[in-house]
């Protein structure tokens, strides 16, 4: 008899996943790159951000506290010259009251003499007595040709008009401009009926301090008059000229208001400097300081280096980012590629040495774990085999024995035959016996039985 046929055994895991079509190894995708890169990029530039915030922030600081120490400087020149303004009306005011001029009817000579000694022993450089109309009555020093105020100044008209003290402007155009100190003459009624007046040499007597103001540095210092003309400058060149800004500065005279800031569009050229200006209160007069931005002002041309810093550490911060995102990502792009292989079932390729780094531990730690799977599927292998051949000896072993149940088979319905042969032959054996011997036997009885009772009937 032939053996029916077997199903074959059931293939190892392990054969299936090595016959398997092998995947595409995992790329490291744009997104988590971009992620590292974003992340690192904006770590490195908001603190430069901050820092440059906070520093920009103190730099302007910087800036008004220069802005402000500049004003107070220009306003302590300007308080200088007011003190010296007051000196000289002061000095007016004692010569208009002096009795040689009360009621402006004092001789010529005599008044004269009076000028003569007031002028040697103030700044002036000449001392000049006016008549009610403006007129010069006299004049010292006596020269060929007068220096007096026109009996048209404005300030001068004022003066006789309700007897306040002032100090002129710039009188006149050129090399001629004068400025003049004014203090009426008042008589026992206290009306002005005439009003003495002193030649200020501005100019001599401010050049110091305001050159003080532009030490060491470029730029200038003027003190200017309501009209914007320059009294006195630290650059000679300067003088009785229109100052620079002369609209601006005819406003903050005219307010007496103090400022400084950066100061563009009203110059030529739009040079680019900052002004600060102080009023004076005794004249209408003002203290301007002006200088070029880079050589007082912290930010002043730093805005382009700022932009060019920034966008050299953007760029560095830029190919930092890039950098460190591709050595952090390019192992675990490794790794994962690795991983991806061993559970492909490809165990035989060991891992690179990554470095002594986090990364380079997970590779050596992953390359262990490779190394156990691998041992572990070599033996799995092996005990897979190890069934396979156990499994076939038993179907051998199974086979043998089903071959000898069929004999015991066969021999078992061969003697069932043969007991079932013998049993009907007895059956037939007893039935003839039955047929020829109990029958004639009986037979024989009845007819004794029958013949017993005739006999008895007899």
């Amino acid at each position: 008899m032939t053996s029916p046929v077997r199903p074959p055994p059931p293939r190892p895991w392990l054969a299936r996943l090595r016959d398997a079509p092998a995947r595409a190894p995992l790329r490291l995708g744009r997104q988590l790159r971009f992620r590292v890169f974003l992340l690192v990029s904006l770590g490195a530039l908001l603190p430069a951000t901050l820092g440059f915030g906070l520093g920009w922030s103190r730099l302007r600081e910087l800036d008004e506290e220069i802005l402000a120490s500049r004003r107070a400087a220009a306003a302590a020149v300007a308080a200088h010259v007011d003190e010296e303004l007051t000196v000289n009306l002061a000095t007016l005011q004692r010569l208009a009251s002096s009795p040689g001029l009360a009621g402006a009817g004092a001789a010529p000579q005599e008044v004269r003499e009076l000028l003569r000694r007031t002028l040697v022993q103030s700044p002036f450089r000449a001392l000049f007595l006016l008549d009610g109309a403006g007129q010069t009555l006299v004049e010292e020093p006596r020269g060929g040709r007068s220096v007096a105020p026109l009996a048209v100044l404005p300030e001068l008209r004022r003066t006789l008009e309700d007897g306040r003290p002032r100090v002129s402007g710039l009188a006149g155009v050129g090399p001629e401009a004068r400025t003049y100190a004014l203090v009426a003459v008042v008589d026992w009624h206290g009306r002005p009926v005439a009003a003495v007046a002193g030649l200020v040499d501005v100019a001599r007597a401010g050049a110091r301090e305001l050159g003080q103001l532009v030490r060491g540095g470029a730029g200038h210092a003027d003190l200017v008059d309501a009209d914007g003309r320059v009294l006195a400058s630290s650059d000679p060149a300067r003088l009785r000229g229109q100052a620079d800004c002369g609209a601006r500065l005819r406003a903050l005279v005219a307010g007496k208001q103090a400022a400084s800031g950066r100061c563009r569009d009203c110059h030529a050229g739009g040079r680019e400097e900052v002004m600060s200006f102080a009023p004076l209160s005794v004249a209408s007069w003002g203290v301007a300081v002006q200088q070029p931005e880079e050589r007082v002002l912290a930010t002043a041309g730093q805005l382009p280096k700022v932009a060019l810093f920034g966008a050299l550490l953007l760029s560095l911060a830029l190919a930092f980012a890039w950098g460190a995102s591709r050595m952090v990502t390019r192992p675990v792009a490794l790794l994962t590629d690795v991983a991806e292989r061993i559970a492909a079932g490809a165990t035989d390729e060991a891992i690179p040495e990554l470095g002594e780094d986090e990364l380079g531990r997970l590779a050596r730690s992953v390359d262990r774990m490779r190394g156990s799977l691998r041992e572990l599927v070599e033996g799995v292998a092996r005990s897979n085999e190890l069934l396979e051949e156990r499994v076939e000896e038993r179907t051998r072993e199974l086979a043998l024995a089903n071959e000898a149940l069929r004999d015991q088979d066969e021999q078992r319905r061969s003697m069932l035959a043969m007991v079932i042969g013998a049993q009907e032959e007895e059956r037939r054996r007893i039935a003839r016996e039955l047929h020829d011997e109990t029958t004639q036997s009986l037979a024989v009885l009845v007819m004794g039985l029958e013949t017993a009772s005739r006999a008895s009937r007899r």
